[in-house]
């Protein structure tokens, strides 16, 4: 008989079981089992990421739904899986080439994809390991990745089928840009700080009228001030009636630009009077289209001043902006200078500034997708816990603006869209084609971009389970019954998984979606590096237990 050791080796024991059990095939499941269904796909961590303390009350709360459904006898499948997180990954392999002095651009996009699968090999199965140590009882059998070949292949099969729909379209559009990233982001993907600036009082003079006759615009931005094509008044705005028309002078360019009137010039903001800048204003590119005025931009991908920005060609945009208002200041042309805080846009990957820019980029038409994803909840088959999430939801829903969708870097799923160098045909494909379907030509390019990490893990409910293929899996298991996340992901990932779910499997792809609180300090902060509270869950594991760690979140 095995003697019992004086002290409890929390480690030893929970290593030994875990190990059982997966061998034992314990957490498998098996679609043509009985027992009523109880399916749940875990949230895909970012496959650059390790086990922080919200991976592991997220993972928690899902192993005790799944443990007691299990012991209940329900045929019980917990899907675990990564994400490829295409700018996050590219980022850190990036920073890797940097201290071998190399570059992306210097390797050529095969290659660089090529050593992004190697470095995926070598680290990117640490947090499913660190997930074990807590005894997260997932099926590791179904473990996926979203660039695995199935689920790829479910991505170019919904392109398609959105692209024939006429719902995906490309167009030049202002959306957010990352001079950092070099990419596109989506509205969600910019995440607005309210950040201590100012506001910039400029004299722009006026054209036919007295010798220093000038409309005084404010700005925060007046970099943009380069790429102005018009300044705008509302026409109720009775103090600049008689502006109509008539015509004033870019301060140092000296281009003129028209003074026009239009209802979204609000009179109550600084002046009243505004300056146009349709490539890098999201509502004076709305402002320019209503107005036939043709953009000008001034930046390049970096955030630097292109050739279009005259004498400050080639500065950071931020050191434009101190040069121009140095220049401004010595002609006289500042009329006043305060402070002022307002929302700045930051990438949630590296938290540069982000620049409205205007660019050609793949949209979805959102409108449509959310009608019925919105029923869903209205009418009780799809239930927030807890409740006021709903609100929440509904809300941008119902507020829905169209998602760009497409990205400027090499990791990921690369757009399947085909230009036909013979006769410009251009047409989407769910594999690569041999040549034209237009002309027969052989000789075409496929669209640059890759796809939003979103756009992957959207169709994840079902894409887990082996669709467009009709598997056993996906007959059993679809719909999944619970989803446990956090609030910050509702938009990007919860709302667009009801969206996805109703529209290519014609199910809602849960039932239940259980919004869990943030791990907070003793203080009430919320635990992050940059505060320096945060706690490894794997040094509490080692020193406490995995059972022990499970028990002790604090969360709000």
């Amino acid at each position: 008989m095995t003697e019992l050791a004086k002290n409890y080796d929390a480690r030893a024991v929970e290593e030994r079981w875990y190990r059982r059990w997966v061998e034992q095939g314990a957490f498998q499941a098996d679609p043509a089992a009985a027992g009523d269904r109880y399916a749940v796909v875990i949230p895909p961590p970012n496959v650059t990421g390790i086990l922080h303390m919200g991976h592991a009350l997220n993972a928690t709360i899902q192993d005790i739904l799944v443990r007691w459904r299990r012991m209940q006898g329900c045929n019980t499948l917990w899907v675990p899986g990564t994400d490829h997180a295409g700018i996050a990954t590219q980022n850190v392999v990036e920073r890797d080439l940097r201290k071998k002095h190399l570059s992306r651009d210097q390797l050529g996009r095969e290659k660089f994809v090529e050593r992004v699968w190697q470095w995926r090999e070598k680290y990117g199965n640490t947090i499913t390991s660190q997930l074990k140590r807590l005894g997260a009882s997932c099926d590791w059998s179904r473990e996926r990745f979203t660039m695995d070949e199935g689920l790829s292949a479910a991505v170019a099969e919904v392109f398609v089928r959105l692209y024939e729909k006429k719902l995906v379209y490309r167009g030049n559009y202002i959306i957010n840009w990352c001079p950092r990233c070099r990419t596109a982001l989506s509205d969600e993907e910019s995440a607005h700080v309210n950040t201590a600036g100012h506001l910039y009082y400029l004299r722009y003079p006026c054209l036919g009228g007295k010798r220093k006759e000038a409309v005084v615009v404010a700005t925060t931005r007046p970099e943009t001030m380069l790429g102005d094509v018009a300044v705008a008044v509302n026409p109720r705005d009775k103090r600049y009636a008689g502006l109509a028309g008539r015509r004033c002078l870019l301060p140092l360019l000296k281009r003129e630009l028209a003074i026009i009137q239009d209802d979204f010039v609000d009179p109550e903001f600084g002046t009243g009077v505004v300056k146009i800048t349709p490539a890098h204003d999201p509502n004076d590119f709305e402002m320019g289209r209503r107005h036939n005025l043709e953009p000008i931009n001034v930046m390049d991908e970096n955030g630097i001043m292109n050739e279009l920005a005259g004498p400050y060609q080639g500065l950071d945009r931020f050191e434009c902006r101190k040069r121009l208002l140095e220049d401004l200041t010595a002609a006289g042309l500042v009329e006043k200078v305060e402070e002022h805080t307002h929302a700045v846009g930051h990438c949630y990957r590296c938290d540069t500034v982000v620049e409205p820019r205007l660019s050609l980029q793949w949209f979805v038409r959102m409108k449509p997708l959310a009608r019925p994803a919105i029923q869903a909840v209205k009418d009780g088959r799809i239930q927030f816990v807890p409740e006021r999430w709903t609100k929440v939801y509904l809300d941008w829903m119902e507020n829905i603006r169209d998602w760009c969708i497409s990205r400027q870097i090499w990791w990921g799923h690369r757009i399947p869209v085909y230009y036909c160098r013979a006769c410009r045909h251009e047409w989407a494909a769910t594999r690569t084609p041999e040549t034209c379907p237009a002309c027969g030509v052989a000789e075409f390019d496929q669209d640059e971009d890759v796809l939003d990490t979103w756009f992957s893990s959207w169709l994840w409910p079902f894409s887990v389970l082996g669709w467009p293929a009709r598997t056993p899996e996906l007959a059993a298991y679809y719909p999944t019954r619970s989803l446990v996340t956090g609030a910050e992901i509702i938009f990007f990932w919860v709302a667009r998984m009801i969206m996805a779910g109703l529209e290519f499997m014609d199910d809602i792809p849960f039932d239940r979606v259980y919004i869990h609180g943030t791990v907070r300090d003793d203080a009430g902060r919320k635990m992050s590096k940059s505060l320096g509270n945060s706690i490894d869950p794997l040094t509490v594991i080692d020193e406490f237990s995995a059972d022990a760690l499970r028990f002790s979140p604090r969360v709000s």
